[in-house]
């Protein structure tokens, strides 16, 4: 039957190109998530010599966000008052980080990465929570820093902030 010719039919500017030999499909351009999400195009494929009715195919090409920022704290340091009457599992406060990134790169994960205080944080909220109770005489005031990541970086990769001290005097 001959030689099938490849084209590309968009109703509007797409960053992707066919090969009109092979019909294989190449990025022209760089994508960005942020801009535009998802692409549609058909690829037409016909016979150069015969009258026989083109097949066309319809693609659909959905970009995926980068992660390109680490989370930012609201604050760059929280000092809170805590009253040693408070029983393990109180919420004593809250810390609060955002990511302008979108889709999994943007949601925050809170930990205490290292030291040994009465303190958790709750790690979607950023809530703190006292772990045990507190005695003002052994110690007046904890240092310590939570840590904001990226959901992603979580799970196998992104980025990461620096962490922000909190300082809880009792």
């Amino acid at each position: 039957l001959g030689a099938v010719q490849y084209q590309l039919n968009a109703s509007s500017a797409v960053p992707f190109a066919v090969d009109s030999e092979s019909g294989a499909i190449t990025l022209t351009a760089s994508l960005d998530a942020r801009v535009q999400q998802q692409y549609k195009f058909v690829v037409i494929a016909e016979y150069a010599n015969y009258r026989l009715e083109p097949a066309a195919v319809a693609i659909s090409v959905h970009a995926l966000a980068q992660n390109l920022h680490s989370p930012v704290f609201l604050q760059s340091t929280y000092a809170i008052s805590v009253s040693e009457k408070l029983a393990p599992g109180q919420s004593v406060g809250q810390v609060s980080a955002s990511d302008v990134d979108l889709q999994a790169d943007g949601l925050v994960v809170f930990d205490i990465p290292a030291g040994d205080v009465p303190f958790a944080v709750d790690n979607r909220t950023g809530t703190l929570y006292l772990t045990a109770r507190l005695d003002v005489v052994a110690k007046s005031q904890y240092v310590f820093s939570v840590r904001a990541q990226d959901w992603t970086t979580v799970n196998g990769g992104g980025l990461q902030t620096s962490p922000a001290p909190p300082t809880v005097p009792v």
